[in-house]
């Protein structure tokens, strides 16, 4: 038996303030889905794209692990995509601390395939736990992406990348799109082609394939954080090493007993307890920088060096 139940709407304002609303009365595990949302937001107060061509959903987790853990459950959300879209043929990758970026032969460099928004949920006697917010772009065009602020991609146009890559022998063509059969763009609700000609699941099967790959390590992950799935994490990160652009909110806010604040942080402990919007663990870093991405800690956070000197980022804004 799973340990979820989906319940479905056609419409939302956001799947993560309805679940914020109603989070006394929702059992751990539910999971509210929307087939469009009115008012989808990202981090940092961003818009979500939200017009129905994508799978916008919220995890409703309980107290049931350590409060220092709650917001690296991004981290395993990410992580789950990632298993989700390699079943699928994709190559994905992680960028912290909330994205999941995809890359396909026609495109230079990847394009965010999936963002996350983890904001705790307040009672009388204090957290309840997360609502835990995903939103994974799956049938959209280019078209569909002409006025967002960085390059984006959907489970389509990749799927419609490999298929045409494959039928043109391996060679790509980048001025070719979207190149999968008409009838299986107008059904790619429930399928869309793949390289090998199989059909990548529809929206409500790759929602139940991420939550399986995300149920079935949560209650490890309950017992011991992110150092549950940091092996499976690391793999999948492709910009440590490099230099990064950065930009981050300095100073630290200690806002746990604030409903609904956004879980930027994967380190909520002693005076480091951070929550709220980008935020750096050095209050005296710049608002934009670039550094070097030295390592993704056992606890979520971020090593950075810059000037020479080491940096641990709880929360930031990784820019393109």
């Amino acid at each position: 038996m799973p340990d979820f139940n989906i319940i479905k709407f056609e419409k939302l304002d956001s799947t993560n303030l309805f679940a914020l609303r109603e989070f006394e009365s929702l059992p751990d595990g539910t999971v509210i889905l929307a087939g469009m949302q009115t008012a989808g937001r990202g981090r940092m107060g961003r818009h979500w794209l939200s017009e129905g061509k994508g799978i916008y959903f919220t995890v409703v987790l309980k107290n049931a692990a350590r409060i220092e853990y709650y917001a690296a459950f991004s981290h395993l959300m990410a992580i789950s995509v990632c298993e989700a879209l390699e079943h699928c043929g994709l190559s994905p990758q992680v960028k912290w601390p909330n994205d999941v970026l995809c890359s396909g032969p026609f495109h230079n460099q990847p394009g965010k395939i999936c963002g996350m928004l983890s904001q705790a949920a307040s009672g009388p006697r204090g957290i309840l736990g997360i609502a835990l917010g995903c939103g994974i772009n799956y049938s959209q065009t280019a078209a569909d992406f002409g006025g967002v602020m960085y390059p984006a991609v959907s489970v389509r146009m990749l799927a419609d990348e490999k298929h045409s890559e494959s039928a043109q022998g391996g060679k790509s063509n980048t001025g070719k799109e979207n190149l999968v059969a008409e009838e299986n763009v107008q059904a790619c609700d429930n399928g869309i082609k793949s390289i090998d000609s199989a059909m990548i699941p529809g929206k409500q099967g790759f929602l139940e394939m991420v939550l399986e790959f995300f149920f079935k390590r949560k209650r490890n992950f309950e017992e011991k954080g992110f150092a549950s799935i940091y092996d499976e994490y690391l793999q999948r990160c492709h910009f440590l090493g490099k230099e990064i652009k950065i930009s981050a909110n300095a100073g630290i806010k200690p806002a746990w007993n604030l409903p609904g604040k956004n879980l930027d942080s994967a380190s909520m402990s002693g005076s480091k307890t951070m929550l709220g919007n980008d935020i750096s663990a050095d209050e005296n870093m710049p608002a934009k920088y670039s550094a070097i991405a030295k390592a993704v800690n056992m606890d979520g956070t971020l090593t950075i060096i810059r000037n020479g000197h080491e940096t641990v980022l709880a929360a930031a804004d990784i820019l393109p």
